[in-house]
Formats: structure tokens, C-alpha cells, sequence
């Protein structure tokens, strides 16, 4: 029998727990809270503290064939949501949504870097961050063809090494460069040549996932 974890995380009052609709398949749902995963003020915000359990889900809760990752504003909207994600998973490393409104990194760059100038909401969120230094060099790789734009927000993996080690890759992004993850989250996955399926999604709501706005504190 196939295990699926499907883990979140809402750290600081930065989400509403999310109340899914029961699945038609069998997983094992794990929730990070500052109960159950105690902030670490003295080294990192909440917000990069959450990157943990979504980079290291395979470490923190082993023994799963696959995990999927939901950003606390999603929940499950339909009894066969996860089975969605698990059917379009099975001949690939990676199950991701192709991000709705910009086509690349280079746009997320732009939006983001225009975003912090003029909106104190972004100001909030990124400002400090050193986005113009990770995208100088995912620039600079002439290997990587930046033709596609992932939402970093829900995806589904198989726990292999060579996932783990995209993942790890990842968090290195994160904590090195901004929490603005989803910047390097198609550039890890390709540059770790995995089998990619990338789904289509749109800006209204899903037949299969259903958000909730960020608290606006956050």
C-alpha cells in the first residue's frame, strides 16, 4: 500500500488552519504549529522556519512513498484532490502547478524587485532579501533555459535521493539568498534533471483546491 504524508505548516499566526474536505485515498496529514515545532527566534523568522518542514518533510516525518506539500492558505476542496496529485505523480519525481500569471523566473524576479519599491505589503515580506543577487546567478548559468515559472506553494514528490537532494539544493537557495522561494524552485528541480510534471492553474478557484488570503500582518 502506497504512504502519502501530506504536510503544512502555520507558524506565527501567518495562517488560519485549514479545514479539508475528507480524501478518498489514505495519508497521514501533519500539520507544523508553534506548539508542536517551537519557534527559533534567535536564529530564524517564522517565515524561514516553515521552509524547513517544506524542504524536509522526508526528514521530519520519514517512511512516506510520497509527500505533499500544501502552503497553509490551501486546503482540499474535493474528495479526490489528493488522489489528483497522486495519479499525476506516479511516472515522475515531481508533481508542480505551472505558476498562472508570469511565464518565468526573470518576471518573478521583476514583480518581485518592483513589488518591494512600491508595496509596503512586499516591503513586509522581502525587503532586505537578496533577490537581484540569487538571480545574477541563475543568470548567469547559460545551461539553464528559464522558459518556465512554478508555484512553490503546492507540490507533490517522491521520496528519492535524487529528490531529496533537489530539496536540500533548495534550502540552500532559501537561506542563502531570500525567502521568495519560488524564484529558484524551477532551477533546482531542472538542474537536478528530475521528471517534472508540471500541471496547469489558474488565478480562479480550482475544482480541486480552494485558498485562503495570508493574514495581512504577515
Amino acid at each position: 500500500m502506497i504512504k502519502i504524508a501530506v504536510i503544512s505548516a502555520s507558524l506565527g499566526g501567518f495562517d488560519k488552519p485549514a479545514d479539508h474536505e475528507p480524501q478518498s485515498v489514505a495519508f497521514d496529514y501533519f500539520l507544523f504549529t508553534d506548539e508542536n515545532f517551537p519557534a527559533r527566534s534567535k536564529a530564524m523568522t517564522p517565515r524561514l522556519q516553515a521552509k524547513i518542514p517544506k524542504c524536509f518533510g522526508w526528514q521530519l516525518k520519514p517512511g512516506y512513498d510520497f509527500y505533499l506539500w500544501l502552503d497553509g492558505e490551501f486546503r482540499f476542496k474535493q474528495p479526490d484532490s489528493l488522489k489528483y496529485f497522486l495519479d499525476n505523480c506516479q511516472e515522475h519525481d515531481i508533481c508542480t502547478l505551472r505558476h498562472y500569471r508570469r511565464p518565468n523566473i526573470r518576471q518573478e524576479f521583476r514583480y518581485t524587485r518592483n513589488g518591494i519599491r512600491q508595496s509596503p505589503y512586499m516591503q513586509n515580506r522581502y525587503n532586505g532579501e537578496l533577490l537581484a543577487e540569487q538571480y545574477a546567478v541563475i543568470e548567469a548559468d547559460k545551461d539553464y533555459a528559464d522558459d518556465t515559472l512554478l508555484l512553490g506553494s503546492v507540490f507533490m514528490y517522491r521520496n528519492s535521493h535524487q529528490v531529496q537532494s533537489a530539496l536540500k539544493e533548495w534550502w540552500y537557495h532559501i537561506s542563502r539568498y531570500t525567502v521568495a522561494d519560488q524564484l529558484a524552485f524551477p532551477y533546482v528541480l531542472k538542474k537536478a534533471k528530475l521528471k517534472i510534471n508540471i500541471l496547469p492553474y489558474d488565478d480562479k478557484p480550482s475544482w480541486y483546491l480552494e485558498s485562503q488570503k495570508h493574514n495581512s500582518r504577515n
